[in-house]
């Protein structure tokens, strides 16, 4: 949501396995408006081989009232839970057909 966009925030994902590793970052690049950009960083490694590939993403953010108008347009019950399933902040929404 907007009012939850950090710029140049930084932010990393790790899986470590015993023959896989994989590392993403992410770096917040740019915003205009409600349009922002985010770099992905993805590392994989296993014993055999290794892959490094970069992702950019152009993102809209919309707001609480604009996530809530837009799941009663699809007939959804929906609720937004701002402690979420993670750490990162940013909460999640849980939506039913009635």
């Amino acid at each position: 949501m907007p009012h939850m966009w950090q710029p140049d925030h930084l932010d990393y994902n790790i899986v470590d396995e015993p023959e896989l590793l994989i590392v993403r970052t992410s770096r917040s690049t740019l915003r205009d408006g409600n349009i922002t950009e985010v770099e992905l960083s993805h590392l994989v490694v296993t014993p055999w081989w290794s892959k490094h590939f970069v992702e950019h993403h152009t993102l809209t953010m919309f707001t609480l009232d604009e996530f809530m108008a837009a799941f009663m347009a699809a007939g959804l019950e929906a609720w937004y839970l701002p402690e979420g399933l993670s750490t990162n902040g940013r909460g999640i929404f849980v939506a039913r057909k009635p």
